[in-house]
């Protein structure tokens, strides 16, 4: 027992002293910014797949689906209308291909991805109006770039650090105080809005409309947004 009772003494010596009464006055905001940036730069994203000729003979239903096109005549069609469209190879990866899942009975349909570069958007105009394979099946946006985008994403950090000051600087005043220096500064998660929805669709019997130019430049937009969680000294 005596031994115990020292060991515990020698433990509660080692032990940290904390002085809460040495801890300055603070308050702790967050503070967010915002930027919008138009891409210079676009990723379309071309799907097409494997179909059955009857998916294109009216009156043939799911059951009557037989002929099957393979990957190997569609792909070289779909290359040789975006060649036709302007679109050179060095603006084209090929991505990895999947399998669409059929009803039971029928076989795995393969499909494919092609990423497009576009720097001239009047390529994309094209592309929607223009574009127009059997087995495609749906154009959509990968990635939005702009060259300066992370210059731009500092700038937008910056602001949200700043917006922070303000904050706690206009509610430190509101109890006649002074705001003091910074104490810490945290990061909060940091997102881009990913871009991926879908420009056109395509079906076999129904070529979606597609949308008009003003709706489709509203995807050049990269919207920016940061937030900073920081903490201050009150004087």
């Amino acid at each position: 027992m005596k031994k115990t009772l020292i060991l515990l003494l020698f433990a509660l010596m080692l032990a940290p002293v904390v002085s809460y009464a040495d801890e300055k006055p603070n308050i702790e905001v967050t503070g967010s910014a915002e930027m919008e940036v138009i891409a210079d730069e676009i990723i379309l994203a071309v799907g097409f797949s494997e179909y059955f000729e009857e998916e294109y003979q009216e009156g043939k239903k799911y059951e009557d689906y037989k002929t099957k096109v393979p990957m190997e005549k569609i792909e070289p069609l779909v290359l040789k209308q975006l060649k036709e469209l302007g679109i050179k190879n060095d603006q084209i990866t090929l991505q990895d291909g999947g399998n669409s899942w059929q009803q039971r009975g029928k076989n795995f349909l393969k499909r494919k991805e092609l990423h497009i570069s576009i720097k001239d958007f009047k390529q994309v105009d094209v592309l929607m109006t223009k574009l127009d394979v059997r087995g495609l099946d749906r154009v959509s946006i990968h990635e939005l770039k702009n060259k300066k985008l992370q210059e731009y994403r500092k700038q937008v950090k910056i602001n949200a650090l700043k917006a922070a000051q303000e904050k706690a600087k206009y509610l430190v005043e509101s109890l006649d105080k002074k705001l003091g220096s910074v104490l810490n500064i945290v990061e909060q998660n940091y997102q881009t809005p990913i871009y991926g929805g879908a420009l056109r669709q395509y079906s076999n019997t129904i070529l979606e409309k597609a949308p008009s130019t003003s709706a489709y430049n509203n995807f050049r937009k990269i919207q920016l947004r940061y937030e900073v969680k920081a903490k201050f000294e009150i004087l």
